[in-house]
C-alpha cells in the first residue's frame, strides 16, 4: 500500500486530482506550530492517513487522542500504535544477529520472541494509562464503485480533519484560544465515539475505541 495526499493535508496545497512528488503519509502540521508537538510534523489531536490499496480502494485512517493529552502521554501512545511494526523488526534483527555469533538457533529464536513480546509489552504498559481514550477510525471505498454507506463514512471522516486542522490554523493565527482548540478536538472525539458504536449500513467500519 502507499501512502499518498489525496486530500491536501500535506506541507502544499493540492487537489483531490493533483499528483503529489513522493508517497507519503498525512500526519499534520509542520514545526513551530502551536497545534504541533514540538519535534514537528505530528499535531497534537493524533495522524491522518490516505492510503492507496489494491484495485483502486482508498483507505483513510484517522487517529485522535484523548483531548488534552500531553507530550509524554502521545509520545507513549505513538510508541504503542507503532509497536505492531518495530517489535517484529526488533525481533528480527535479533534473531539475525544472534546468528551471526554462532548462537544456538533455537536459544536464539526464544531470545528474538522474548525482544519482541517484552518491547510490545512494554509500549502497552506505559501508554496503559491513556490508551483506552484513543479513537481510530478507517473507511475503505472503491473509487468506481457505488457504496454509499462507505462514501458517507469517507466524507464524516474528511470533515473532522478539516474541523481539527482549521482549530490547529485558528490556534496558529491566535484567532482560536488554547481552550477553543480543545473544545473542538474534545467534540471531534466525542462524534468518533458515536460513530463506532453506530456504524453505517452496509459499510464494514475499522475502528478502536
Amino acid at each position: 500500500m502507499s501512502l499518498v495526499d489525496l486530500d491536501g493535508f500535506g506541507q502544499h496545497s493540492a487537489g483531490e486530482g493533483d499528483q503529489p512528488s513522493r508517497p507519503r503519509s498525512v500526519k499534520g502540521g509542520g514545526t513551530g506550530r502551536p497545534g504541533a508537538d514540538a519535534t514537528g510534523c505530528r499535531t497534537v489531536w493524533g495522524s491522518y492517513q490516505v492510503g492507496l490499496m489494491r484495485y483502486g480502494m482508498v483507505r483513510r485512517r484517522l487517529v485522535v487522542f484523548p483531548p488534552g493529552a500531553d507530550r509524554d502521554e502521545r509520545r507513549a501512545i505513538r510508541v504503542w500504535l507503532s509497536s505492531a511494526l518495530w517489535a517484529p523488526l526488533a525481533s528480527i534483527v535479533v534473531f539475525i544477529g544472534l546468528g551471526t555469533c554462532h548462537v544456538d538457533a533455537y536459544l536464539g529464536l526464544c531470545a528474538a520472541i522474548a525482544v519482541g513480546v517484552g518491547g510490545w509489552m512494554w509500549a502497552r504498559h506505559r501508554a496503559a494509562a491513556v490508551r483506552s481514550g484513543v479513537r481510530m477510525i478507517e473507511s475503505m471505498v472503491v473509487p468506481s464503485a457505488t457504496d454509499a454507506g462507505g462514501r458517507a463514512r469517507e466524507q464524516q471522516i474528511r470533515r473532522w480533519v478539516t474541523e481539527l486542522r482549521a482549530a490547529d490554523s485558528g490556534l496558529a493565527d491566535g484567532s482560536l484560544s488554547p481552550a477553543q482548540h480543545e473544545c473542538v478536538w474534545n467534540r471531534v472525539h466525542a462524534e468518533i465515539d458515536v460513530a463506532l458504536a453506530t456504524p453505517i449500513v452496509g459499510q464494514v467500519v475499522r475502528g478502536r475505541r
